[in-house]
């Protein structure tokens, strides 16, 4: 098990940038760099003392270019910062292909320490809202993706035929779990997809759930026959209810703590603005100008009185995102990594342990 050549050098990295993420918010280039040496130095070493074998050198070569086009792809779209991405692409060079198991995407399986990571960090940011939230709107948020369910279902039925028949051999669908995030995920992209082109070509008669309604009734047309495998449909169903009452009730949770007011005149370099403030003409600081991934830098702090100076801007206070650090999340997702594949494991492994325990009473 080649794990265990690079273990102390994913710890050492674990450690290191959670405390300076804690406690300066940064994630330092010196430790990145040094990582992804260390990778190279060890692979060259495994592969001179023949320990891994070319094809595998190939593999991990290509992960890792993934790696960096994904992280940058993510950096891009306001995803995470700089940092973040970096950090990502340090841990996909350290942590060896055979941890993965069974990777989620066959030809990217640093897409899984992604998913870990992700469901790990979000699972924290909800249980830190609960207590902050009143339940009134709790109930309004669970209430709200109760209604949206009918559509949800619609589209992910539809979904992932075309899945199914584009990805099966890209992706693992094995097991609820892995179904679940990606039928989640394309739903989220196609929605976002339907949505930006009925804004682009200004379409007023057509909704998003007419699209989903026509590619049900295509599916009906030309996969009739797999429409009754109760694997499949189990699947689908399971996962519009996780989507609908879970993610969809849970994100609306996170979003209501995810920000804070903050008068316009104390706006500081690096602060996330957020697309929720409306000045008179309707429009938002984000329509006025362009924020970059890293937050306001001094340029826009210039923009900002400038607009204010001119009167275009009449807003008091902004929607600014309340940064969590992330290295202790993408840490303790490297090591579900290593230790169970995928959090779908450490789920399931969770729920025996509690099942044991309620049963000892």
């Amino acid at each position: 098990m080649i794990e265990y050549y690079f273990l102390p050098a994913i710890v050492i990295l674990g450690i290191i940038t959670s405390f300076e993420d804690l406690k300066f918010g940064k994630i330092r280039n010196k430790w990145i760099i040094a990582s992804i040496i260390f990778s190279f130095v060890m692979y060259l070493f495994l592969f001179l003392g023949k320990i891994v074998e070319p094809n595998e050198i190939f593999l991990v070569s290509i992960n890792f270019a993934i790696s960096i086009a994904f992280s940058f792809a993510l950096w891009n779209f306001r995803f995470w910062s700089a940092g973040d991405g970096k950090l990502f692409i340090a841990y996909s060079a350290l942590i060896p292909l055979e941890a993965y198991k069974i990777p989620f995407v066959s030809f990217f399986p640093g897409f899984d320490l992604f998913v870990n990571t992700i469901v790990l960090f979000f699972i924290y940011l909800f249980v830190r809202s609960i207590p902050k939230i009143p339940f009134r709107k709790i109930k309004k948020s669970v209430l709200g993706s109760i209604r949206g369910l009918p559509s949800v279902l619609m589209a992910i039925f539809s979904i992932s035929w075309l899945i199914r028949l584009v990805g099966g051999k890209i992706f693992s669908l094995n097991g609820v779990i892995y179904s679940f995030i990606i039928y989640a995920a394309a739903y989220y992209a196609v929605n976002l997809a339907v949505e930006f082109l009925i804004k682009k070509f200004r379409i007023k008669k057509i909704k998003p759930i007419h699209f989903y309604a026509a590619l049900v009734a295509a599916r009906l047309i030309f996969d009739f026959n797999n429409i009754l495998n109760l694997n499949s449909l189990y699947s689908v169903i399971l996962s519009a209810l996780l989507y609908s009452l879970v993610l969809r009730a849970a994100y609306n949770v996170v979003y209501l703590k995810s920000y804070k007011e903050v008068e316009i005149s104390k706006i500081k370099k690096g602060d996330v603005i957020m697309r929720m403030d409306k000045s008179s003409s309707g429009k938002s600081l984000l329509d006025f100008i362009e924020i970059g991934p890293e937050g306001v830098s001094n340029k826009n702090l210039n923009e900002i009185k400038n607009l204010q100076k001119s009167g275009k801007l009449k807003i008091k206070k902004i929607p600014v995102a309340e940064t969590v650090p992330f290295g202790p999340a993408m840490f303790a997702g490297a090591a579900i990594t290593i230790a169970f594949a995928n959090i779908g494991n450490l789920i399931y492994l969770a729920y025996n342990i509690l099942i044991w325990i309620w049963g000892l009473f």
